[in-house]
């Protein structure tokens, strides 16, 4: 005979409670695994998307929407407006319209605002609003660390960049070109051009170096109009500057050394003074085996390039 036991209203009062207890550690727990994700995005975009999957998801919310201080302040809504001006207000409570809006801040960098509306269950607002307010706080504690980091990063880019650049030209530099020289990164064939300003000391000594830098400039340009953006091109001294192209054939040099003369005589003519125009000594050499080096290519060219420069001296004294 089976023996049927009944429950008394505390302990169905219990079981009750153990169970609500139970439903809140669940969706605590979601809550909490959602916003640990949220500080490991390295954009807002992702914040704000993991934002609003745990109001959809998690709160029944039915509208989402992120306003940015970045944001053009003709898009923004007159109360999005005026909550983003007033420093002492952390957020807007609507319960007739079934809507919160919360700034996203951390201490008194404002990021912006969530604007958060249409709850399925409209009586949880006070609560759904309380945990938005802890959410906004790591939000706004995420966008603090990715602006900092993009601002080192940043930092770090530009000081890379200042490295390994000519401030002048904007062309590389010789720094580059020994770090090529180390990691000898290109493979065979390669060709390396070698570049000589005529006459820069003369032009700087008569005329004043923002002259003689008007001809460094133009310089760089016609080498950038005439390689292509794949092709390494540097600055390497006062006068210098090296070109480094994986590839090349001869074919391919004579083509360029055309067209590098090309634009030089379409420069000189739209000089009206002729110290600034722009007269230049050519080298190259191809590296045609494994075991040629960058650095031995180089000094291949810088012969050719000074016996070039040495045959118009050569025609000025006779």
């Amino acid at each position: 005979m089976t023996k049927k036991i009944s429950l008394s209203s505390n302990d169905t009062d219990d079981k009750e409670t153990i169970a609500s207890v139970q439903a809140q550690c669940a969706e605590y727990a979601a809550i909490f695994d959602l916003m640990g994700k949220i500080s490991s995005y390295s954009n807002k975009r992702d914040v704000i998307e993991k934002v609003k999957e745990i109001f959809f998801m998690i709160f029944g919310a039915q509208q989402f929407k992120y306003w940015s201080t970045d944001d053009s302040t003709d898009a923004l809504p007159q109360e999005i407006k005026e909550l983003l001006l007033d420093k002492e207000q952390e957020f807007l409570l609507s319960k007739e319209e079934n809507r919160f809006c919360i700034k996203i801040m951390w201490h008194e960098q404002l990021f912006g605002v969530i604007d958060v509306s249409g709850f399925m269950f409209p009586i949880y607002i006070e609560k759904y609003l309380n945990f938005a307010l802890e959410i906004a706080k790591i939000c706004g504690l995420v966008f603090l660390n990715n602006e900092q980091y993009e601002k080192l990063l940043k930092s770090e880019q530009d000081f890379r960049y200042m490295s390994t650049h000519d401030s002048l030209t904007d062309l590389f530099n010789r720094t580059y070109i020994n770090e090529i020289f180390d990691h000898q990164t290109l493979t065979t064939p390669f060709t390396v051009f070698m570049f000589d300003i005529d006459r820069l000391k003369f032009v700087n000594d008569h005329y004043g170096h923002a002259q003689g830098d008007k001809l460094i400039k133009s310089m760089a340009l016609i080498l950038k109009k005439s390689f292509r953006e794949s092709d390494t091109i540097a600055r390497i001294g006062g006068d210098e500057f090296i070109a480094i192209l994986q590839g090349a054939n001869r074919k391919r040099v004579d083509l360029i050394i055309r067209r590098i003369k090309e634009q030089s005589q379409v420069h000189n003519r739209n000089q009206q003074k002729d110290y600034l125009k722009l007269n230049f000594s050519i080298g190259y050499a191809i590296g045609k085996k494994q075991e040629n080096s960058i650095e031995s290519i180089m000094h291949i060219a810088d012969e050719q390039m000074y016996k070039d420069k040495s045959s118009k001296r050569t025609l000025e004294i006779m």
